[in-house]
């Protein structure tokens, strides 16, 4: 196994092996004595430190396995003081990749920090950075209220908060009942109450009459539903009103846009100027369409020092609205980011990104797309796009690829700084590859390969999360081995991959000298390492948002059929390794 630029250590194994060659030294056999605990050597601490899932009176404690590690001990407080902290007793299980424990009998609404320590056979580590968590109680209940009003193609959803909601997930079918069904659609929302248009359910048929529940949720659980109500979309719909005034966030050369959204609104139109009349006003060319809670725009390319005043109308088929009312801002240059303070707020995230399996071993990026994978490997083209010239990179960047094992954790609800993101990652680098696309499509297929059994185990972090340009499936259901996959599918922007045309992509440098067995798929004289870890892409793509808060989706970018680590796998049932021992993995 490959160290994972955290520690470096020598193996048991390896120094027996050079006190064999050179005899004259000594102390080989006490090596594996756990009465002799060597004073001088350094024993690695779990790195990144336990991830915490909330619950209700409890918290789920993960981390990455040590290797050479014996044994784990968890320590819990409510204060950031490990050496006064409480013991854990319970039980800590390693799954595959991953070493669990849930901390128990906690109080709800009170934060508590959680370390971890690797035990060896030779002594002990040191504390592990600390996780945090606030257990919860889980929804009393659904909303006590539930309504909906047609729209064009459209459903618009209002309901009651919910104390300790942190989402709504709405199900509608066209078949009734006191619950859903197996079949039934469901998307969630953001527990924030931004404005009277809470949901919006889009692309549906009008004329069609839709069943509709709603359940609240956070990371304790989910209630019961609230329901059926019924709705059917209409193309006979009224001018919508004009949206209330705009917020805005000035930075360098570039104004965020936001505003509450309308009922009947189908798209957004924002306008800008350097005077108070919004008769000569300028047009933001991209259109926004409709969507619940808060909108946003940005509207870049200005004039820094320069003062602008901005406007929202709303439109549908029957028509536009009157502007809102003004707001004004002046774009101003932007304090440079600085990666290495950790505690430099960068971003918001609007709800939790998680990367946990709750009872199973295996981390979610490790086998499926996740809203974090995409945000991660999406982050990497727009750092590298917008670093080009520094670089010295010439040609279009066609997309990113990375794989799922480099992320360690999920990305929790509410602020997110410099450290949080690094302790989000391994600390890989980042390079820039050409390839012919027969050689993509090599790559892929060893992608779809990688083994999966549900419960992790060794290989599973080769899996690769992809940027928004690509599309592709694993089947695997094609041959004998149902926890190995083929590659069926595999698309760029919408189209086929060209097997004799050159492709640039930005990747892990681990992965191009050999981690996790990607070294032969990677090969190629047309590389170029940018000597800067992942986690820069990601801070900058952050700070570049102006505090607008990220919100947790996929778009369907990998497509798995057959898979096999269904709701029904328990986390004991990891299999053999996908590769040889000698490949390098985390």
């Amino acid at each position: 196994m490959k160290t994972r630029n955290r520690f470096v250590w020598f193996s048991q194994g390896g120094l027996c092996l050079a006190l064999l060659l050179f005899p004259v030294l000594t102390g080989c056999d006490n090596l594996n004595s756990t009465t002799e605990p060597d004073p001088n050597r350094v024993y690695a601490a779990p790195s990144p430190g336990p991830s915490l899932t909330p619950g209700d009176s409890q918290v789920q404690v993960q981390f990455t396995v040590v290797a050479t590690a014996t044994a784990y001990e968890l320590y819990y407080h409510t204060l950031e003081d490990p050496d006064s902290a409480t013991k854990f007793t319970g039980d800590i299980t390693v799954a595959g990749n991953l070493v669990q424990a849930f901390i128990t009998g906690l109080q709800n609404g009170v934060e508590y920090f959680v370390w971890a320590k690797a035990m060896y056979n030779g002594g002990v580590s040191a504390f592990s950075e600390p996780g945090t968590g606030t257990p919860r109680a889980k929804p009393a209940g659904p909303p006590a209220s539930f309504n909906v009003s047609p729209s064009d193609e459209a459903l618009e959803l209002t309901w009651d908060q919910v104390a300790e909601a942190d989402s709504y997930v709405v199900y509608w079918d066209t078949v009734g009942g006191t619950e859903p069904g197996p079949n039934s659609h469901h998307a969630e929302f953001s527990g924030d109450p931004v404005c009277e248009v809470m949901g919006l359910l889009s692309s549906l048929s009008n004329g069609t009459t839709y069943a509709l529940w709603i359940s609240a949720k956070n990371t304790s659980g989910e209630t019961g539903f609230k329901g059926p109500i019924s709705g059917s979309p209409s193309p006979s719909v009224s001018t919508p009103t004009a949206p209330g005034r705009p917020r805005l966030t000035a930075s360098e050369s570039k104004i965020i846009v936001q505003w509450n959204a309308v009922k009947q609104a189908k798209t957004y139109q924002v306008y800008y100027h350097t005077a108070t009349d919004p008769a000569g006003a300028t047009l933001l060319e991209d259109e926004i369409s409709a969507a619940p809670g808060t909108m946003n725009a940005a509207i870049t390319g200005l004039t820094n020092d320069q003062a602008y005043y901005v406007w929202v109308k709303a439109t549908n088929k029957s028509g536009e609205s009157g502007f809102s009312p003004s707001n004004n801002t002046t774009p101003h240059e932007k304090e440079k980011l600085n990666i290495n303070n950790r505690n430099l707020i960068i971003g918001k995230a609007a709800q939790r990104f998680p990367n946990e399996e709750t009872g199973k071993g295996d981390r979610l990026s490790r086998k499926q797309e996740t809203a974090l994978g995409d945000l991660l490997v999406d982050s990497m083209v727009y750092w590298i796009r917008k670093h080009k010239t520094e670089y010295q990179i010439s040609g279009t960047i066609d997309f990113g690829f990375v794989n799922g094992g480099v992320i360690t954790r999920g990305l929790d609800k509410g602020n997110i700084t410099v450290g949080t993101v690094l302790s989000l990652l391994y600390g890989d680098q980042m390079s820039v590859l050409t390839l012919k696309g027969n050689k993509i499509l090599d790559l892929f297929q060893y992608v779809a390969q990688v083994r999966h059994t549900g419960g992790g185990g060794s290989g599973t972090g080769a899996f690769g999360q992809v940027s928004k340009e690509v599309r592709y499936t694993i089947n695997y259901t094609y041959g004998s081995d149902p926890t190995r996959g083929d590659l069926q599918g595999f698309t760029l922007n919408g189209e086929p991959i060209d097997p004799n045309k050159d492709y640039t992509f930005i990747t892990s440098t681990y992965l191009v000298d050999g981690g996790d067995g990607y070294g032969a798929y990677l090969l190629t004289d047309r590389r170029k390492d940018t000597g800067l870890v992942i986690a820069q892409a990601l801070a900058e793509y952050i700070y570049d948002q102006d505090m607008v808060p990220l919100v947790p989706q996929t778009d369907g970018r990998i497509t798995l059929v057959g898979e096999v680590w269904s709701t029904t796998m328990q986390a004991d049932t990891v299999t053999g390794a996908s590769q040889s021992s000698s490949i390098n993995e985390r």
